[in-house]
């Protein structure tokens, strides 16, 4: 990516950002939007183009990582760090968060390149992807029995780990085409064998 191309998507991304801090604050009128110049100045964003092979024929849009930080207010120094995984829709980001309990994942509905097909033949690949996408802290199969991947009638089942006596992991549902509808993961897909 060029330093001009990834300038313009920092400026985009850091006035995504500046709505979604000020859009909460009540209006102050002028002093609104200098307060929120003030934190915006207090920012300091690095943002990285995310780019894997394990992506190729399966993602649809650019996948980012975001670390930025912020001066302590009255000191010269800055605070914790963070880290956010996003991609670019329309006018907003959408941030891939890893799951903690039982969620449907709505943000793979744009992040997939609606011309992917999830069957047996390329159920290794969405495995790759999944183990790319997320942090490597994330999979933990050392527990896992059998295969790591399962494949039901229209549903495949990636599996990540165990929690207690169950085996938890991705829920991907397909059409009969094998065009993915949903997204789910999932504490307790089956219990342990």
């Amino acid at each position: 990516m060029t330093r001009v191309k990834l300038l313009n998507t920092t400026s985009i991304i850091i006035g995504a950002f500046i709505a979604i801090i000020t859009a909460g604050l009540p209006a102050f009128g002028a002093e609104h939007g200098e307060i929120a110049e003030l934190f915006m100045d207090s920012i300091h964003l690095e943002v990285k183009a995310f780019e894997s092979p394990a992506f190729n024929g399966i993602v649809a849009e650019q996948v980012y990582d975001l670390e930025y930080t912020i001066l302590r207010y009255g000191e010269n120094r800055r605070g914790p760090g963070f880290k956010d995984r996003v991609y670019k829709s329309g006018d907003k980001l959408v941030r891939i968060f890893d799951p903690g309990s039982d969620v449907r994942l709505d943000y793979f509905d744009e992040l997939l390149d609606p011309e992917f097909r999830l069957t047996e033949k390329s159920a290794a690949d969405f495995q790759a992807f999944l183990k790319t996408l997320m942090p490597e802290r994330f999979f933990d199969e050392s527990e896992i029995k059998g295969e790591a991947v399962r494949h039901e009638g229209n549903s495949f089942y990636f599996l990540t780990g165990t929690f207690f006596d169950n085996l938890k992991g991705f829920e991907v549902k397909t059409d009969g085409n094998g065009k993915i509808s949903d997204v789910m993961y999932d504490l307790e897909l089956f219990g342990t064998e």
